[in-house]
């Protein structure tokens, strides 16, 4: 949460509760490192942790709170509002890891999380403009925290595979077919091995980077 130079005590409490919603919402597998004060515009780190054996997974992504009580809700209280500097978008666009934003409602102390990157990606204009409004879904609340777990991880993916350079990307599609070529016949479809049959022969976590690796290049990531 962004600080100004001088914040009036209900600014604070404001605050205080919103950081507070926030990471008692988090779920257990999730290790929570406040940045303070927070570092270009990331209030925290989140390291991954795996369900089951407990250990890190290497994997990280960032998390901007903001609070307030007078909370805007347009489209039919479908989306909440919420203005956020340029300066700040400009370094979450820039940033090569994942940021997600959470505006929470302190009046009805529940919070709606928004994956900055790609959010901006969609809506150029915030370029334009001073203050750009935010427009985060109420059905991305954080009473539904398994949601944002999800859309976490994969935007962990996402973003590597973003900010590859063209090396990494080259070699990434020279082992994908090096794959392919080794599969047993039994994968095959007809004459050819069918990428779901060469994914399913990958651990899940590098199906998942081969599937986001796929959708990466689509018109949906490359908007803005």
């Amino acid at each position: 949460m962004a600080k100004d130079r001088m914040q009036s005590p209900r600014s604070q409490e404001i605050e205080r509760l919103s950081l507070l919603i926030f990471e008692n919402s988090a779920p257990l597998h999730w290790l929570l490192a406040k940045l303070l004060p927070d570092i270009a515009a990331k209030d925290y780190k989140i390291e991954l942790k795996d369900a089951i054996t407990k250990e890190l997974t290497g994997q990280s992504f960032y998390v901007q709170v903001k609070g307030t009580e007078r909370a805007t809700y347009r489209n039919k209280k479908s989306h909440l509002h919420f203005p956020i500097e340029r300066k700040y978008s400009q370094l979450w666009t820039d940033s090569t890891a994942a940021v997600f934003l959470v505006v929470v409602d302190v009046e009805t102390k529940n919070g709606y999380w928004l994956y900055a990157q790609e959010f901006l990606r969609h809506n150029a204009g915030w370029k334009k403009v001073k203050k750009f409004t935010y427009r985060l879904p109420v059905e991305q609340s954080l009473e539904g925290i398994a949601a944002f777990d999800a859309a976490a991880s994969k935007a962990i993916d996402e973003m590597k595979i973003l900010s590859a350079t063209a090396e990494e990307r080259i070699e990434y599609e020279q082992k994908r077919l090096d794959l392919k070529q080794a599969m047993p016949s039994s994968f095959a479809v007809g004459s050819e091995l069918s990428d779901e049959g060469a994914g399913s022969a990958l651990p899940s976590q590098a199906r998942a980077r081969a599937s986001f690796w796929d959708s990466s290049l689509s018109p949906r990531f490359l908007v803005g």
